[in-house]
């Protein structure tokens, strides 16, 4: 299988360009892509666009684990405010129970 492909390989017009991810459209047999290699723009500058291509994945990456850690702290954000929100309807109903209990003891306090 392996010589299958060396040999499809070697007359194959539609090899691309290693480059294609950057921009360059050229396809053609193994020999006319060595040509190619010679005069490509990006060959000159390809170390620079792995280390660019790596440095994207990995920033990637981090964008990835930030939004993550976002949602996550969104949601706990939101379970907080609805605890906050029952706590308050809690404390509100208990102030009024306790100003009423307050004019009642007033009240009996004044006849």
């Amino acid at each position: 299988l392996k010589n299958k492909l060396q040999d499809h390989l070697k007359t194959c017009e539609f090899i691309p360009c290693p480059h294609l991810k950057h921009g360059c459209h050229f396809h053609g047999n193994e020999e006319l892509l060595k040509d190619h290699l010679k005069e490509c723009r990006f060959e000159g500058v390809k170390g620079y666009l792995n280390r660019l291509d790596k440095m994207t994945n990995e920033l990637q990456e981090e964008i990835t684990k930030r939004d993550n850690k976002i949602e996550l702290l969104s949601s706990a954000v939101a379970n907080l405010t609805d605890r906050l929100d029952k706590q308050a309807s809690v404390s509100t109903l208990r102030i009024e129970t306790l100003e009423e209990q307050q004019k009642q003891l007033i009240k009996d306090l004044n006849q």
